[in-house]
């Protein structure tokens, strides 16, 4: 529930946070759940990187998540470790 209206938070459809401990991940992603886009500064401000995508899959990052994202097309599978040949 968005606290601002007392009705369902429907704009976001997820948010994924990455911080220091669990417990601010998840307050975050929470949080960002209702404000959307909106709480992206909150969690820069925090220190915490987040990702959030709209209803309509309209996604938006902080500044330093693509730092953990790795390029299109590419996945751990498709790694090679130092002893393949």
């Amino acid at each position: 529930l968005d606290p601002r209206t007392g009705r369902p938070a429907d704009h976001t459809a997820a948010a994924t946070v990455i911080a220091d401990d669990a417990t601010t991940a998840n307050a975050l992603a929470t949080a960002l759940c209702v404000l959307g886009a909106e709480g992206l500064k909150l969690a820069e401000s925090l220190g915490a990187v987040a990702l959030v995508i709209d209803a309509d899959r309209t996604e938006h990052r902080s500044a330093a998540f693509a730092n953990y994202e790795l390029p299109v097309g590419q996945d751990k599978k498709d790694e090679k470790k130092p002893d393949d040949k």
